[in-house]
């Protein structure tokens, strides 16, 4: 039996979680997620698609490379179509360590602005699904 992943999916809220903030598997557990953070961006999984409590059901928009998705950015965005990168709790920034990620549609003018991104790198522990 042949078997497909949709581009959404449910896991545990290892935290507190805020929509349109990026996740990661925890590390202890299979199937509960907690924010990423900066340097997680070998392990990042997707998006909050909800608000929910810790040890609630969350909903994961699931990345993949070209796809456009809503992000949370943690300070002001430059012009569009500008690199991003991962941040503490979920965000994105023009600036940081590791790979970029995604690039903005739209600008943003402060932390916690929703801003359309092209994801244009999607890794997991399992390998690399996009560069």
């Amino acid at each position: 039996m042949s078997q497909y992943t949709n581009e959404i999916k449910t896991f545990t809220a290892g935290e507190d979680l805020v929509i349109n903030r990026i996740v990661r598997l925890e590390a202890a557990s299979g199937s509960s997620v907690v924010y990423a953070d900066e340097y997680d961006d070998d392990v990042i999984l997707g998006v909050t698609v909800e608000n929910v409590s810790s040890g609630d059901h969350v909903a994961v928009e699931l990345f993949a490379p070209n796809k456009t998705m809503k992000l949370t950015a943690s300070a002001a965005l430059s012009a569009a179509n500008s690199a991003l990168y991962l941040t503490d709790d979920g965000k994105v920034k023009n600036s940081g360590q590791g790979n970029e990620i995604a690039r903005n549609r739209e600008t943003a003018t402060a932390d916690g602005a929703i801003v359309e991104c092209q994801i244009i790198f999607a890794h997991t522990s399992a390998g690399s699904i996009g560069s």
